[in-house]
């Protein structure tokens, strides 16, 4: 864990750049029936039932020295 964070502590350097990437699977979900509507005193309410749309990969690769970013999605 250490050099790991002495990793970070380095200044940057464009010839040996440090990218990090991470990813996440997300599902999509869809309401199968229309929320009752906010009132005087009453929260919006939603119910618990939902249907599968899909599933998503994201995938972020950043280099925080240089202050860039990148998402892709997939489809």
């Amino acid at each position: 864990m250490e050099r790991i964070l002495d990793l970070y502590h380095q200044p940057h350097n464009p010839l040996r750049p440090m990218i990090c990437f991470d990813e996440q699977s997300l599902q999509l979900l869809k309401q199968t029936r229309v929320p009752i509507p906010l009132r005087p005193r009453h929260p919006r309410r939603e119910d618990h039932e939902y249907k599968r749309n899909s599933t998503r990969n994201l995938f972020m690769l950043a280099e925080p020295k240089a202050g860039q970013r990148h998402t892709l999605i997939t489809r």
